[in-house]
């Protein structure tokens, strides 16, 4: 009976799945393994309720400056059901940073919550600019904080 329950749930998630990405835009059909196998994360824990993404919910940009086109999740623009904001709060919005890795695909190079998310440079090399709330930078106040992390050759990472 184990083995059946198990398989159900398999075969659930993977027409969960299916759904989804039949009714996605094209771009979700161009996604890296890695970062698909993390929205079919949050699409199973939104538990057969109708997903949604808009269309600002994958931006595309070379973070590394490798050449190679890395990408920004922003999930203030994910739905589960009726729920817009699930992974928005009044501290922000969660947001992940994949970046390439060569031949090895994609590594998980940000994610937090975060009010803004910008890119740039630091001291010539590339950058991310958070503005946070200022529990997240350690401050006792709700009032926003800006952070720079700068590329070390595997993360983003507050410069020290």
């Amino acid at each position: 009976m184990r083995a059946i329950l198990t398989r159900h749930a398999v075969l659930a998630a993977a027409l969960v799945s299916a759904v989804l990405w039949s009714h996605q835009d094209a771009w979700a059909q161009e996604l890296p393994r890695q970062l698909r196998a993390e929205i079919d994360g949050d699409v199973r824990d939104c538990t057969l309720k109708k997903t949604a993404f808009v269309p600002q919910f994958i931006a595309r940009k070379d973070l590394n400056g490798d050449g190679v086109m890395d990408f920004i999740l922003d999930y203030g623009g994910y739905k589960c059901g009726t729920l817009a904001g699930r992974y928005c709060n009044g501290a922000g919005c969660r947001m992940e940073v994949y970046v390439s890795k060569g031949r090895t695909g994609y590594v998980k190079a940000f994610g937090g919550t975060v009010r803004e998310l910008r890119f740039g440079t630091a001291n010539g090399r590339p950058a991310i600019l958070l503005s946070r709330q200022g529990r997240a930078c350690g401050k006792t106040e709700a009032g926003p904080c800006r952070t720079t992390l700068t590329w070390d050759g595997t993360r983003f990472a507050e410069a020290r």
